[in-house]
């Protein structure tokens, strides 16, 4: 089989996982951890705006100080920048940056080189990180 043709597959399989998720609320009800999933898989499949729409949805219903609020700005973030939002994906991490988040080291380790991506695609720079 082709890589092209395993990516395909890879890709259906995902699909379907994802449409078994969205099933799912109908018969146990809507979970947090069931959308941020979908959202996911939504952006392994290339559909970077229905995760960016899902994962508004999480963070707008979640405590600011979660971990699922957490993680549901992180994969904002990387929707956004997959949308080449690149000013927008910053704003979460910026802030994480300049408070001094204590999440970030064990939830997004990579952030830094995310913010850097994305000071190279076009966001501005905070005067006090220049």
């Amino acid at each position: 089989m082709s890589k092209d043709g395993l990516d395909d597959e890879v890709r259906r399989y995902r699909e379907i996982a994802n449409e078994q998720l969205k099933i799912l609320p109908g018969i146990v009800g809507t979970t947090p951890a069931a959308q941020l999933k979908s959202a996911e898989l939504d952006m392994l499949n290339g559909k970077h705006a229905d995760a960016l729409a899902t994962v508004e949805q999480v963070r707008g219903d979640a405590d600011p100080d979660s971990v699922l609020y957490f993680d549901a700005s992180r994969l904002r973030c990387q929707a956004l920048a997959k949308l080449k939002r690149w000013g927008d994906a910053a704003v979460f991490p910026e802030l994480l940056s300049l408070a001094g988040s204590k999440l970030a080291p064990a939830r997004w380790p990579e952030m830094q080189d995310f913010l850097q991506e994305c000071y190279q695609n076009g966001a501005r720079r905070p005067a006090k990180t220049r």
